[in-house]
């Protein structure tokens, strides 16, 4: 089944908020909103440039960046348990997130206010992610530019030799590309904001662009829920317990008979297991691809 045909303009703007964002939270805060790769390495810089003693309060808000972003994707997990349309609901919680953080830094000049953006991006970044509970998601990250650049790197060496490109694909690797020029291009945009100063040369300045964050949080993922209309998979709860999470398996091995053979097959590992990879049911002919498959033992027990 191909993604709906707005589903690359998703990507884009889920990529361009990122970079836009991340640029305004550093040049303001010191800090990434999204970017968290990048708060962790700062934690070291610091103990070196400010010595151990001098770096506490640094360390400190760096880890609080850490734990809001965090926050953001708990809170965005317990939405889904009380709604049956989080993204829906989300667009509006995120969005009035980011938005309190502009108006916190510009009341109170504290680069703390920098801590709802985080969670606001952490959540939103969430929703897009192979790890969310969403029955119709983009099934990628669309702020690690790394592992997106890794997999044009693969494509590219697959689309030159001699194994090639289905249709699949080619369609991970363009939104792939797209997540890394979009990036790029949200950063430069961001830059460009800034340089041009509209809303003055204030220290606090940067945190107005954070309100058209917001309202591009908003109406993106106002978007995501139109398009792709996800639905809770933990919503309701059956027997105050979640549902069995089962990634996405090979295309032409989706029938409901192979997946429902290879979650019996699953239900035969050992006491200690509760997982079987769809690497040992693909010996066993079932999937050629190596997905991990995750059974609920509880719920089958």
């Amino acid at each position: 089944m191909s993604p709906p045909s707005g589903t690359l303009a998703l990507v884009v703007m889920l990529a361009l908020i990122s970079g836009f964002a991340d640029v305004i939270t550093w040049v303001r805060f010191e800090s990434f909103a999204g970017l968290q790769t990048g708060n962790m390495i700062f934690i070291g810089e610091a103990i070196f440039v400010q010595s151990l003693p001098g770096a506490f309060a640094t360390i400190s808000y760096k880890l609080a960046m850490i734990a809001s972003h965090f926050f953001g994707v708990f809170l965005f997990c317990a939405l889904a348990h009380v709604t049956r349309w989080p993204v829906r609901v989300g667009s509006l919680l995120l969005a009035a997130l980011t938005a309190a953080a502009a108006v916190l830094d510009l009341l109170f000049e504290s680069r703390w206010a920098a801590c709802p953006v985080s969670a606001s991006l952490g959540a939103m970044n969430f929703v897009s992610s192979p790890n969310t509970l969403l029955e119709g998601k983009v099934f990628m990250m669309t702020t690690l530019t790394t592992g997106n650049l890794q997999k044009c790197a693969k494509m590219l060496f697959y689309a030159v030799s001699d194994h090639g490109l289905n249709a699949e694909e080619r369609a991970q690797t363009l939104y792939a590309a797209a997540t890394i020029l979009s990036t790029i291009c949200g950063a430069s945009l961001a830059g460009l904001a800034l340089y041009a100063s509209p809303f003055g040369t204030a220290t606090t300045s940067p945190s107005w662009w954070l309100l058209f964050v917001a309202g591009a949080q908003c109406a993106t993922l106002l978007y995501h829920d139109f398009l792709l209309k996800p639905k809770s998979e933990s919503y309701p709860l059956e027997h105050g317990r979640m549902s069995p999470l089962v990634e996405p398996l090979a295309a032409d091995a989706g029938s409901a008979q192979a997946q429902e053979t290879c979650n019996t097959a699953c239900l035969g590992c050992s006491e200690g297991d509760g997982e079987r990879t769809a690497g040992n049911a693909a010996e066993d002919g079932l999937y050629p691809s190596p997905l991990r498959v995750t059974v609920d033992r509880g719920a089958a027990d």
